[in-house]
């Protein structure tokens, strides 16, 4: 295990120190003016929450691990810090829903399994205009399989290990002597593990809106980790994702091809998206993206002109505000 695993103190300054250097800045050329109102779900030590407290922001922490929370209290106490930390599940804080500006979600996402649901929840507890930080290991990166946390000095260091199969990946932790709970633990995190293209999919199926984006060959945890300069890198072998996000409105049309008729419901003004797509009877789903046009009545009318010259029996067009996306 790498000491800062087991030096939990340590751990908390360094996220502290890339959290001021790298995060905060980020998340201020997103939102200029610094949101006040600040919740970290699964927030461990509190080590994100402290440059935050530093700046005069409200924070608040919860994480479901009641050690870690104690731990959080003692270390902002220590250096006179000031925040709230809750050892709870999120999800039954009723008393916190829409009160924050930004919510935290910091190498949490690559544990939980069911993405989607998680991030739909999310929605609750932002306030009007309030936006999402999120931030985790891809699981193809070097050490994204979390291997830093096994006991083993050659496992905890050895890249890509978590790509092996998964029983023979089981195999080789056994073989290293790696106890029960370690092992356990690593393969549930293989089993949620977060592919860029598995969270870009549930993102946009909870409707939200990406902000901003950046992947990083080089994440920033690795300059505190392994002395190594953090490298952006907008390309094909990300290492590192963290955006922000909002949440938007997702709107739809429907239209029947007997009545030959759209209904639109709730549009939103600015420049949107639409996809159309239709399912006939048992064959697979085809659609056409319609590029960019402005205003949703354009691009009705453009979905019903395409209907008339397919011949799927049913049909939805779904707006979003425009931003780079994959459909899949």
């Amino acid at each position: 295990m790498q000491e800062r695993h087991s030096d939990r103190e340590r751990y908390f300054d360094e996220q502290a120190r890339t959290t001021e250097k790298y995060y905060i800045p980020y998340i201020r050329k997103c939102c200029p003016e610094l949101p006040q109102e600040v919740l970290e779900v699964g927030c461990g030590e509190g080590g994100n929450l402290f440059s935050f407290a530093q700046l005069g922001c409200s924070v608040t922490g919860v994480d479901i691990a009641a050690g870690r929370i104690a731990e959080a209290r003692k270390f902002f106490a220590e250096r006179g810090a000031e925040g709230t930390f809750i050892a709870s599940d999120i999800f039954k804080l009723t008393e916190l829903e829409h009160k924050f500006s930004l919510i935290l979600v910091h190498d949490v996402i690559e544990h939980i399994d069911d993405k989607a649901g998680f991030l739909k929840g999310l929605k609750r507890y932002l306030a009007p205009g309030g936006v999402v930080f999120i931030a985790f290991p891809a699981w193809q990166m070097p050490l994204g399989g979390h291997q830093q946390i096994a006991h083993s000095k050659v496992v905890s260091h050895f890249p890509f290990l978590h790509l092996l199969p998964s029983p023979l990946y089981k195999g080789v932790l056994a073989a290293a002597g790696e106890n029960e709970p370690t092992i356990r633990e690593l393969m549930n995190i293989k089993h949620t593990r977060c592919p860029i293209e598995k969270f870009q999919a549930a993102l946009y199926s909870t409707g939200y809106r990406v902000v901003d984006r950046q992947l990083y060959f080089i994440n920033p945890h690795y300059e505190t980790k392994f002395g190594l300069k953090p490298v952006s890198f907008m390309a094909r072998f990300p290492s590192c994702h963290t955006c922000v996000i909002s949440s938007v409105q997702v709107v739809s049309i429907s239209c029947s091809p007997k009545e030959g008729e759209y209904r639109l419901s709730k549009c939103h003004s600015g420049l949107c998206v639409a996809r159309v797509f239709g399912v006939g009877s048992g064959s697979d789903l085809k659609y056409r993206n319609l590029g960019l046009r402005r205003g949703c009545t354009k691009i009705a009318e453009k979905a019903l002109d395409c209907h008339k010259r397919t011949a799927c029996p049913e049909w939805s067009v779904w707006f979003g505000t425009a931003c780079r996306r994959r459909w899949v």
